[in-house]
């Protein structure tokens, strides 16, 4: 296709070159971004670019409509020809992929720009204006509007708000607000009708309960698991329930913890916003809490800046849940519970190893109070001579200290963190000790359990555990 002077388009990967401003210059504070938003050119020099105030626009007259502009702009490039450019911008941005929701961030206000000029539209990914969104932490958003990007206050992820704001070191960063308040009211609402329960509204009450994207309200997610439990028996799913007995006790209990956690109060107002520092680009520190007792296990994992005091530590992954077996050695619920800990901070900082240009490893502490568990963490091998013992949970014991010693390596090897595993006294273990105990107040109510999947039948006699 011809331009308006008869000329083509660039084709070629000189041509794509010479169109554009070099990646390696930094587009927001540059004199020659500084000169171009003055002239009102196209910061990335590209002829009749939507970005463009001016260009291809004859003097006295109004622009081009954006999605002409786009089109003269990137028309007859080849995907060969931008390849590189399209691989060189990625270092600079963050692309997220939802099923058909796409979301870019950077640090470079330019180089997110072009991505969506280049590849967004070349690929035929069009955009719906009312569905886009953008947000800055630029503090003049004037700039921005004057290039035709419209800047919201928040952009709407997985029913989540995003934004930014500044921390009480008056840093920008960016928060995240769970916008729990229209789920938590539809469970209040039901309560306050009086409704009698049917399978299906259960499982309705307990989704709104349960959705945390961001794994930081665990008291809900454990309700929600509660709730299926004590009505995953009920036989049909739209027939009121008919309940006596210690089902009816249950479903009363379970129902009277549902109303303390929706009530109106500090803890579901409009404001339940949360930040997180795992992309920053410096080193972090990353402390994982686990713990274990008769009626459940959780663990907490939090990040800091190593310079940062304990009380600026930013939660990241809180998690609860029920003891389903509460026969097991307490060595076996330790083990089980370090296990997950473990695993969910190997899948966070990989996230931060694929996502952060140039990566930067952080230092892991994992704290426990049992020191059989931090041992077995810390010594190679040692599983070998745990299977070799009398124990009667040998073997059990042995895949959760080879599965923990597995994980711990990945973090070492395959993510370069320093990794320790540390031994922290029980009253010192607050928040993980907090969470394992979150299911007391139901722990009076049997929870269905299978023990199809152990090796050994476990006796009386599973106390027994031979170490040093």
């Amino acid at each position: 296709k011809k331009t308006e002077a008869g000329d083509r388009l660039p084709t070629t990967k000189q041509a794509v070159s010479e169109e554009f401003v070099p990646l390696s210059k930094d587009l927001d504070t540059s004199d020659e971004y500084a000169d171009a938003r003055a002239a009102k050119s196209c910061i990335c020099r590209c002829e009749g670019c939507f970005l463009s105030g001016a260009a291809g626009t004859a003097p006295g007259n109004s622009r081009k409509e954006p999605m002409d502009n786009m089109e003269n702009a990137i028309w007859g490039l080849s995907i060969g020809a931008v390849e590189a450019d399209i691989l060189e911008l990625v270092a600079y941005i963050l692309v997220l992929l939802f099923v058909d929701d796409l979301t870019l961030a950077g640090s470079r206000l330019g180089a997110v720009l072009r991505f969506i000029i280049i590849f967004l539209r070349a690929m035929g990914f069009a955009i719906a204006l009312k569905k886009f969104k953008a947000i800055t932490s630029i503090n003049d958003d004037a700039d921005l509007l004057d290039i035709g990007v419209p800047i919201s206050d928040k952009a709407e992820l997985l029913s989540c708000e995003l934004s930014y704001a500044r921390n009480e070191s008056q840093e920008t960063v960016l928060c995240i607000d769970c916008c729990r308040e229209p789920r938590l009211s539809k469970c209040r609402d039901w309560l306050d009708s009086g409704a009698l329960p049917t399978k299906a509204v259960m499982y309705s009450l307990a989704g709104n309960l349960s959705y945390d994207p961001l794994r930081l309200h665990p008291v809900e997610r454990l309700l929600a698991d509660e709730i299926r439990a004590a009505t995953a028996g009920w036989p049909d799913w739209s027939k009121v329930a008919s309940l006596t007995g210690d089902k009816q006790k249950h479903y009363e209990a379970v129902m009277a913890w549902m109303a303390e956690v929706t009530q109106e109060g500090p803890a579901v107002t409009p404001g339940c916003k949360h930040t997180s520092p795992l992309y920053e680009s410096h080193e972090l520190l990353i402390e994982a809490f686990s713990d274990a007792s008769l009626v459940g296990s959780g663990f907490a994992i939090y990040c800091r800046r190593p310079t940062d005091p304990i009380e600026a530590r930013v939660p990241l992954w809180l998690e609860a849940w029920r003891q389903k077996h509460p026969r097991w050695h307490s060595n076996r619920r330790e083990l089980a519970a370090a296990l997950r800990c473990v695993q969910a901070t190997v899948d966070l900082l990989k996230v931060r190893q694929e996502h952060l240009s140039p990566y930067c490893p952080s230092k892991v502490l994992f704290y426990c109070d049992n020191k059989s568990t931090v041992q077995w963490s810390n010594t190679e091998g040692i599983g070998d001579q745990v299977l070799a013992g009398k124990a009667v949970e040998r073997r059990a014991l042995a895949r959760h200290i080879f599965s923990i010693q597995s994980e711990l390596r990945a973090l070492r090897c395959e993510l370069q963190c320093p990794t320790e595993v540390v031994h922290v006294e029980g009253a010192s273990n607050h928040s993980a000790d907090w969470l394992s105990r979150l299911g007391e107040r139901l722990s009076t109510f049997a929870i269905q359990t299978d023990d199809s999947e152990d090796e050994e039948h476990l006796t009386d006699r599973s106390w027994m555990i031979e170490h040093e």
